[in-house]
């Protein structure tokens, strides 16, 4: 754990130039259901920039739960991978207020806070995710998050010729060469890279990825 604060570690990167907070609720990943609620409650209250919030969003509840709190987006995985009729009815309801979350291993999309695999791969996931109106995808290579070893861009790369809706892209920034590989891909689609490990290790200076990017 990097800290017992997180609307103090929020404060820190909106002031190093964060554009937008990425939170994740890992205790509402593996239960179900959001958990941490008092914590994204003070998040919101503590910055300025738009939050996008994943973890345990299951529900029609929850996704609604989320936007009341100040959320201005809202990250569905499992259910909208087991029910595509509610993945529709929830893109059609919120429009831009959802993105729909593909968190692959190895090609196939893992489910319930990455405890199980499916048989059902990426790209076909992708594909469903347009097919049913979805604004925009984020791609999580599963077997790179956390290893700072750089993104699995062959994997990514399926994905974005899948589809033509933008991918951000998550899982294994470790160094800005790693974000600068991911440059040529935005005439592809790529929107943009969520960095976390990296930046609370120091590897990655989040001003330096910032100036990068743009």
């Amino acid at each position: 754990m990097y800290s017992s604060q997180p609307a103090e570690v929020a404060q820190r990167w909106e002031s190093e130039g964060a554009e937008r907070l990425h939170v994740v609720d890992l205790d509402g990943a593996s239960g179900g259901v959001p958990t941490n609620l008092k914590e994204i409650q003070e998040i919101v209250s503590a910055i300025s920039i738009p939050i996008q919030f994943g973890g345990g969003v299951r529900s029609a509840e929850s996704i609604d739960q989320m936007l009341g709190l100040g959320v201005e987006r809202v990250i569905l995985g499992s259910r909208a991978l087991k029910d595509p009729d509610f993945m529709k009815e929830m893109v059609s309801a919120h429009g831009d207020s959802v993105i729909i979350g593909v968190d692959a291993h190895d090609g196939k999309v893992a489910i319930h806070g990455w405890q199980d695999t499916s048989e059902i791969t990426a790209v076909q996931f992708a594909r469903e995710i347009q097919e049913a109106g979805g604004k925009r995808i984020i791609f999580t290579g599963i077997e790179r998050d956390g290893t700072l070893e750089g993104p699995n861009l062959e994997r990514l790369e399926e994905v974005l010729d899948a589809v033509d809706i933008p991918v951000i892209s998550s899982g294994g920034i470790g160094y800005l060469n790693h974000i600068e590989s991911l440059i040529p891909l935005v005439e592809k689609g790529v929107e943009g890279v969520i960095v976390g490990k990296a930046v609370y290790e120091g590897t990655v200076s989040l001003p330096k990825a910032i100036e990068l990017v743009r």
